[in-house]
C-alpha cells in the first residue's frame, strides 16, 4: 500500500492497484515531485490517474462519498427536527400550565356540496366556534339553527350571509338572524328568519345555495347582506378557496389535540383574519378606482344581480343589507364601496338599507367584537333598523295577532328550542 493507507476498501484497493501499475508495468506515473499524487472525487480521495484506469472503482469511491455525505445531512436533519420537537413540547407544556386546554372534539370544519363551489358547515351535527369552545348545532342544510321543516303559515325570510349573519361570537338566540325575528314577532309579524350565514361566504355562494334549496325553502323574502370582504373572496379561485377550508379543516383538527395549536387559533381568530385581507378592504375604501378594485366590484355586482334573479326564480321578494367594517364607523371618507352598491342597486330596482350611516350617527359604544364582527349589543340595534325597514319597505302581508307564549301554532315543524 502507498505510505499511509492503511485501510482496504475501495479506496486502498484504488490507490495500491494504481501505484503498483505505476512502479511495475511501466504504466501512468505518478505525478511529478511537488505536486499531490492524490485528488478528490466527491468527498472520497483517489489517485490522480484513477478515474481512467479503474472506472469501476472510481463509481465505488464516489456512491461511498455519496453515502457517507447522505449520513452527515441525515444527522443534521435529525438534530434539527429533534431540538424542534423538544422546543414544541416545552412550549405546549408551558401553554397547558397556563391553564389553557384544547378544544373540544366535535365534529368541526367544512364540507363541500356538489355544486360548483358551494360548501356548507357539515350537516346534522355540532360545529365548534373558533377559540370558544361553544357547540353550534346546524341543521340538515348545513346551516346554523335547529332542523328545518316545510314551511308552514309563517312567512319565510331567507337571510343571506357570511360570519356576521351567522353570529360569530354571540349565542345563536343573540344572532342578527333570531334577533331580526324576535323583534317582527313583537311587532305582530309570525315570521320565521332562516340563517343561512356561514363563514366565509360570499354573493357566489349565497346564489348557489339559492339555486339549489331555494325552491324547497320556498322563501317569501330574501334578504343578502354583503361585508366587503366579499369582494376578495370572490376573486380566489377554486383552487385557492379549497386550499382555505383544508387549512381551517387542520387547524381544527390540530386544536382538538394541542393546547398550543388552539392557543394560535384563538390569536388568528382574534387578530387580522388572512382570508378577510383587511388590507384589501382598505384599498378599496381608498382607492376604489384601482383596477384589483374595479375588478372585484365588477365581480361582486355581476354576482348581485344573478343573486336577485335566483330570487325572483323562487317567487321571493329580494333585498339588500350593506354591513360595514369597524373602522368605516369611524373614519369618515371610507363610504366609496358602499355609495357604489347603493347606486347600484337603485338602479336596478333593489331595495337597499345601508348599515353604515346609521351607525356613525349612533352615540358612541362600541358594537363590534373585532374588525367586522358585531357583539350582542352590536346585533339588538341592527336588527332593529333591519326589522323597520322590512316593515317599511312592505315586504311581508299585514301584522297579525303574535303568537302566544309557548305555542306552536304555525311554528316550522321540527325547530327545536335554542339551547344558548
Amino acid at each position: 500500500l502507498p505510505p499511509g493507507r492503511k485501510r482496504l476498501g475501495t479506496r486502498a484497493l484504488f490507490g495500491s492497484l494504481d501505484a503498483s501499475e505505476s512502479a511495475e508495468t511501466g504504466g501512468p506515473s505518478l505525478p511529478r515531485a511537488g505536486a499531490s499524487p492524490v485528488q478528490r472525487v466527491g468527498s472520497v480521495r483517489v489517485f490522480r490517474d484513477g478515474p481512467r484506469r479503474f472506472p469501476l472503482l472510481t463509481f465505488l469511491a464516489q456512491a461511498d462519498g455519496i453515502a457517507a455525505l447522505s449520513v452527515r445531512v441525515i444527522r443534521s436533519l435529525g438534530v434539527a427536527l429533534t431540538s424542534l420537537l423538544l422546543f414544541l413540547a416545552f412550549a405546549e407544556g408551558a401553554v397547558r400550565l397556563a391553564g389553557v386546554e384544547v378544544e373540544a372534539k366535535q365534529s368541526t370544519g367544512f364540507v363541500w356540496e356538489r355544486l360548483g363551489q358551494l360548501y356548507t358547515m357539515r350537516p346534522n351535527g355540532d360545529w365548534i366556534l373558533p377559540g370558544s369552545n361553544k357547540l353550534v348545532r346546524v341543521n340538515q342544510l348545513g346551516l346554523r339553527g335547529g332542523k328545518i321543516g316545510d314551511k308552514g303559515e309563517w312567512e319565510r325570510i331567507l337571510l343571506l350571509g357570511d360570519s356576521v349573519s351567522f353570529g360569530y361570537g354571540v349565542a345563536e338566540k343573540w344572532s342578527l338572524p333570531n334577533q331580526i325575528q324576535r323583534r317582527l314577532h313583537r311587532e305582530g309579524r309570525p315570521v320565521e328568519v332562516i340563517n343561512a350565514g356561514v363563514p366565509g361566504w360570499c354573493a357566489r355562494q349565497h346564489r348557489l345555495f339559492l339555486e339549489q334549496h331555494g325552491a324547497w325553502l320556498a322563501p317569501d323574502l330574501v334578504l343578502a347582506t354583503v361585508v366587503l370582504n366579499d369582494i376578495p373572496e370572490l376573486l380566489q379561485g377554486l383552487s385557492e378557496l379549497e386550499a382555505s377550508i383544508d387549512l381551517a379543516n387542520a387547524m381544527s383538527w390540530m386544536a382538538q389535540r394541542s393546547a398550543l395549536a388552539a392557543t394560535a387559533r384563538r390569536m388568528l381568530a382574534a387578530g387580522e383574519n388572512p382570508f378577510a385581507r383587511v388590507r384589501f378592504i382598505r384599498e378599496l375604501t381608498q382607492d376604489p378606482d384601482s383596477p384589483l378594485a374595479k375588478e372585484g366590484m365588477a365581480k361582486e355586482l355581476e354576482e348581485l344581480t344573478a343573486l336577485a334573479d335566483a330570487a325572483q326564480e323562487v317567487g321571493a321578494s329580494f333585498g339588500l343589507v350593506l354591513l360595514p367594517f369597524r373602522f368605516q364607523v369611524k373614519e369618515s371618507g371610507t363610504e366609496r364601496p358602499q355609495e357604489q352598491i347603493r347606486a347600484f342597486a337603485q338602479a336596478s330596482g333593489i331595495p337597499v338599507l345601508d348599515i353604515l350611516p346609521l351607525l356613525r350617527e349612533f352615540p358612541s359604544v362600541d358594537v363590534f367584537t373585532d374588525k367586522v364582527h358585531f357583539s350582542r349589543l352590536g346585533n339588538e340595534v341592527v336588527s332593529g333598523w333591519i326589522a323597520r325597514w322590512i316593515t317599511d319597505e312592505g315586504f311581508l302581508g299585514d301584522a297579525a295577532r303574535p303568537p302566544s307564549p309557548g305555542s306552536s301554532e304555525g311554528r316550522p315543524s321540527g325547530e327545536r328550542k335554542d339551547p344558548a
